[in-house]
């Protein structure tokens, strides 16, 4: 149930990213003294809706190029 749901949003942002033009922006954001970073992404030519996001354990990123960093060892 899991992979079935996982796959119809990643087809559902994929149709929505490859119609939309998009910004991104830096984003810092700071709580009880604990500053999270990360990276922006809005579409420029589509009308603001709401949505909560909530990537635990993404990785490592570099939020200055916008690249993943990848260390191999």
């Amino acid at each position: 149930m899991k992979s079935i749901l996982s796959i119809i949003i990643l087809l559902l942002l994929t149709g929505a990213y490859s119609q939309a033009q998009i910004n991104s922006q830096n984003l810092d954001f700071e709580f009880e003294g604990i500053v999270l970073n990360g990276v922006l992404y809005l579409p420029d030519n589509l009308p603001p809706k709401e949505m909560v996001l909530i990537v635990r354990g993404s990785g490592k990123t570099d939020a200055v190029t916008q690249d993943w960093l990848i260390e191999i060892e």
